[in-house]
């Protein structure tokens, strides 16, 4: 299987050449140890491929993917399989399984989840009266956001954020706190570029979860469980925690797994009625609001491909194979352990 490794692929990084310190290309090389053995990472042209090497730590090298649906007989896959992504794998003769790009596009779309999010009462904590998705062309001036904000208690004006309606890790948003002068103009037309943008409260987070999922060729959505993220206050994803239960779901948000689970389950069947197919991973988080009562953010946003969450699990998944994880046992994956790597602590 060859594997391109485009992270940031939604935010128009075509190149998966990644330094070999790279935190994402050690994203990549976790990636990687999902799939059968020979397993490459690929690269630009001018730059070396990358075999995958099976961790000692991780017991013995198993033979099969690690979720039967990865067996697609595709020859590659990509981390973003977008329309550039496949026209560069099918340019090397290979063939990849992947949702058409109109799908894949309506479905990145952050505004996809904010519509369900605020039909399902997802938001939670009156955020349905304040989030608000703006189109490229209503982002032609400020004056459509001002207007937004005057509808806004004083609470939520304090600190405000302008999100890229297609991008992850929390790369390209626009803070009200910006101290320069002239910095929301300036920001515009890049966030017209991206699709447009996303404007909410900035909230006091109390914990970040994510729940992945898999929409198979058939339609059909299927929960791998949730995990209780480790995140930097940028965004950025450090990693997750979470325990395997019997039948090898992970369970890492605690007392909201069942309510996250069955929100991203009805999301994904809505992604799959746009035509998406293939691995996602929903974001979700509780917040504290201005009076200290604690909410549920039951959908944030969906990364429609692979997540660092997929790998997490698919790690968790490999060390229980190998006889080094017990159901019910407590375990932590973090991007970057001592040497740089992801690793299973």
């Amino acid at each position: 299987m060859k594997l391109w490794p485009n992270l940031g692929g939604e935010e128009g990084r075509p190149s998966p050449a990644l330094k070999p310190s790279s935190p994402l290309r050690a994203i990549g090389r976790a990636w990687s140890l999902l799939f059968a053995p020979g397993a490459v990472l690929l690269a630009r042209e001018g730059c070396p491929d990358e075999p995958r090497v099976w961790p000692a730590e991780l017991g013995p090298e198993p033979s099969a993917a690690c979720w039967d649906w990865m067996e697609t007989g595709a020859s590659a896959a990509a981390w973003w399989p977008d329309g550039p992504a496949r026209g560069e794998l099918e340019a090397r003769g290979l063939r990849i399984e992947a949702p058409e790009p109109a799908a894949l596009h309506a479905v990145a779309d952050k505004a996809f989840t904010l519509d369900r999010a605020k039909r399902s009462g997802a938001l939670g904590g009156g955020l349905e009266e304040l989030v608000t998705a703006f189109s490229p062309e209503e982002l032609e001036d400020e004056g459509a956001i001002a207007a937004a904000l005057e509808r806004w208690p004083a609470w939520a004006k304090e600190h405000w954020v302008l999100k890229p309606r297609f991008g992850s890790t929390g790369r390209g948003r626009v803070h009200s706190t910006e101290k320069e002068e002239g910095h929301l103009a300036r920001a515009l037309p890049r966030l017209r570029r991206r699709g447009g943008a996303i404007l909410e409260p900035w909230l006091d987070r109390v914990q970040d979860y994510s729940v992945q999922l898999i929409v198979h060729a058939n339609g059909e959505v299927e929960s791998l469980g949730s995990l209780h993220q480790l995140v930097k206050p940028g965004g950025a994803v450090l990693g997750g925690a979470a325990s395997l239960d019997e039948r090898g779901l992970s369970r890492g948000a605690g007392e909201h797994h069942e309510a996250l689970v069955q929100e991203a389950l009805a999301l994904g069947r809505e992604a799959a009625a746009r035509g998406f197919r293939g691995p996602c991973g929903i974001d979700a988080f509780a917040w504290r609001g201005p009076d200290g009562e604690t909410h549920l953010r039951r959908l944030c946003e969906i990364n429609a491909r692979f997540t660092t969450g997929h790998v997490a699990i698919g790690f968790a998944l490999r060390a229980r194979d190998a006889g080094r994880l017990a159901p019910g046992e407590a375990w932590r994956f973090l991007l970057r352990g001592p040497t740089g790597e992801c690793a299973l602590a």
